[in-house]
């Protein structure tokens, strides 16, 4: 099984996946702008 994650912050936002046991597969961080910009990344992301 597979989870995704998103920490959303004023400053940045990290998105990351990781398996069940809990190790970080991927894991990327893009600075918090405009709303529509920062979904853009979030969304490709995942």
């Amino acid at each position: 099984m597979v989870f995704g994650a998103i920490e959303a912050g004023g400053t940045k936002f990290v998105v990351a996946v990781g398996d069940a046991s809990g190790k970080v597969l991927k894991r990327e961080t893009y600075p918090t702008t405009e709303p529509a910009e920062t979904m853009k990344y979030v969304e490709h992301f995942f």
